[in-house]
């Protein structure tokens, strides 16, 4: 992938870029990179994604019993081995 350096960006599309990175709780490159693509018709926006938001559809799903159930199952893990540093 190529990078690209955007030099004497005007100030106010420098506030559109860190307006939509703060809208979307995202990096300011994931912005201009979307902006971009709308832009230029070349991807759709929707499908313009960085790896830092692959797993949002997965945060805030487990219900209390499950994280419950997770953390007692896990406990034992957490554990040092006072045996296993002599």
């Amino acid at each position: 992938m190529k990078a690209v350096t955007i030099r004497n960006l005007p100030a106010d599309l420098a506030r559109a870029v860190r307006r939509k990175a703060h809208m979307e709780r995202t990096s300011l490159n994931h912005a201009v990179i979307s902006l971009a693509a709308a832009g230029a018709a070349a991807t759709p926006v929707s499908a313009v994604r960085s790896p830092s938001t692959d797993f949002t559809q997965f945060a805030g799903t487990w219900s209390r019993a499950r994280v419950a159930r997770y953390r007692r199952v896990f406990r034992t893990t957490r554990r040092i081995d006072p045996d296993l540093w002599r």
